[in-house]
C-alpha cells in the first residue's frame, strides 16, 4: 500500500475525483478496493466511503491489523462485512479503535464474498444456470447487528 500513499496512482484518482462536477459523490470498493479508496476519502473530499468486505486484517493473521487508517477518517463511511468474513469478524472488529465516522452493517452468516452458510434460513439459494446464486440484495439488509464504532 505505501506506492499509494506516495506515488503516481494516488495523485491520478485525486486528479479524477477533483475533475468531477461539484455534488455528491461517494467512492469504494470491494476488499482491498475499500482500503484504497479509504486512504484518498478524506484528501479527495467525498460525501462518502463504501467499503464492501473491508480487510481489517492479513486473511488468518488477526494480528496483522489494517485499520491504521479506519482510527481517524473524517469521511463518513459505511462498511458492509460478512458475519463470516475471514478478515474482520464481529468479535474482532468489535474490539478495533475505529472513527466515530464509521457504521458498520453485519450481513448474517455471510463470508467475504456474502455468501452464507448454505443451511443457513437466509441463503434463499435458487438454480439459475446451472449455479446457486447469491441472495438478492434486499435479504443482504442489516438485522439488527449494527455498530456505530466509537474512538479508541
Amino acid at each position: 500500500m505505501p506506492a499509494l500513499r506516495r506515488g503516481a496512482r494516488r495523485q491520478k484518482w485525486l486528479d479524477i475525483l477533483a475533475s468531477l462536477e461539484a455534488g455528491t459523490l461517494f467512492i469504494g470498493g470491494k476488499s482491498m478496493g475499500g482500503r484504497i479508496a479509504s486512504l484518498i476519502a478524506d484528501e479527495a473530499r467525498v460525501t462518502g466511503l463504501i467499503c464492501l468486505g473491508y480487510p481489517f486484517h492479513t486473511m488468518n493473521k488477526p494480528a496483522q491489523l489494517r485499520v491504521e487508517r479506519l482510527q481517524a477518517i473524517r469521511t463518513p463511511t459505511l462498511i458492509l462485512q460478512g458475519e463470516r468474513d475471514p478478515f474482520g469478524s464481529p468479535g474482532e472488529v468489535s474490539r478495533y479503535p475505529l472513527s466515530s465516522q464509521i457504521r458498520l452493517r453485519w450481513l448474517p452468516a455471510g463470508d467475504h464474498r456474502f455468501q452464507p452458510e448454505k443451511n443457513h434460513p437466509g441463503a434463499r439459494r435458487r438454480r439459475t444456470g446451472g449455479r446457486q446464486s447469491t441472495p438478492s440484495s434486499s435479504s443482504l439488509a442489516p438485522s439488527g447487528g449494527n455498530r456505530r464504532c466509537a474512538p479508541g
